[in-house]
């Protein structure tokens, strides 16, 4: 930026440089050709130079103004009114740094660096070779840009702070399912063991109750030791218990039937 500002002069000095070699090329161009080309005269290349003066003060440029100015001054040696302009803009513009010199001092003591930057560039934009502008806006450039690094550095540890947070908040919730499911596990089990415990206490009690009817109801103690079965299928005892009952049943039934015939 502050180059550029800088060199705005040397640029605008080539370009009418440029401007002029073309003239002449045009001209020695036309004396050449055998079909005459018409090129803009002195006059009238002076006449576009001071109204584009002109134009570039009420547009509040003052320095390509100035230098506009010069150009004719340079083109046209004796033209008063390019000297009155020169010493006209000259003063204008030493007014005006003037008063941005002193914005720029009320900015810097106030400590507002906005405006200290403002008038900075004003001053750059009148003189490109002001000293004071130019190591103001080095310092705001660098300060700037450790200002933006020191930013980007705290957005990302930040985002390190939140990537790692995210992570802990993953690990703490997995370690939680963890712990639901072997609490449920836990449970399950519990719940079997009970429902085991408790078949078996029905699954004796009943194969004791059928241990007393077979002296007295062989039915009965049947029933009760098939009931016994269900809620253990296990219990061998039950089922030899049956077969003897049926055997029994069995044998009971021939002696009636003998007792019969007889």
């Amino acid at each position: 930026m502050i180059e550029t500002l800088t060199n705005s002069g040397n640029r605008y000095c080539q370009v009418c440089r440029d401007s002029l070699l073309l003239a002449v090329l045009v001209l020695f161009s036309a004396c050449e050709s055998t079909q005459p080309i018409r090129s803009p005269s002195g006059e009238e290349f002076i006449s576009r130079t001071q109204a584009q003066a002109v134009k570039l003060e009420q547009q509040g440029d003052l320095a390509r103004a100035l230098y506009q100015w010069q150009v004719v001054a340079g083109l046209k040696a004796n033209d008063t009114q390019a000297k009155n302009e020169l010493i006209r803009l000259r003063k204008k513009i030493a007014a005006h740094l003037a008063r941005y010199e002193s914005e720029f001092a009320k900015a810097r003591n106030a400590g507002n660096r906005k405006n200290q930057r403002l008038f900075a560039l004003k001053l750059l934009a009148l003189d490109g070779a002001h000293k004071e502008a130019r190591q103001y806006l080095s310092e705001f450039e660098r300060d700037s840009a450790l200002i933006t690094q020191s930013r980007k550095d705290r957005d990302a540890l930040q985002a390190q702070a939140l990537r790692q947070g995210k992570v802990r908040q993953e690990l703490a919730i997995q370690k939680q399912n963890r712990q639901k499911e072997l609490d449920r596990l836990s449970a399950e089990a519990e719940t079997q063991a009970e429902l085991a415990a408790s078949n078996a206490r029905k699954a004796d009690d009943l194969y004791r109750e059928g241990i007393k009817a077979l002296s007295v109801d062989l039915d009965k103690a049947i029933a009760l030791f098939s009931e016994s079965l269900k809620y253990d299928s296990n219990n061998l005892q039950a089922e030899q218990h049956i077969q003897r009952a049926k055997k029994m049943q069995a044998t009971l039934k021939k002696i009636e039937q003998n007792q019969s015939q007889n």
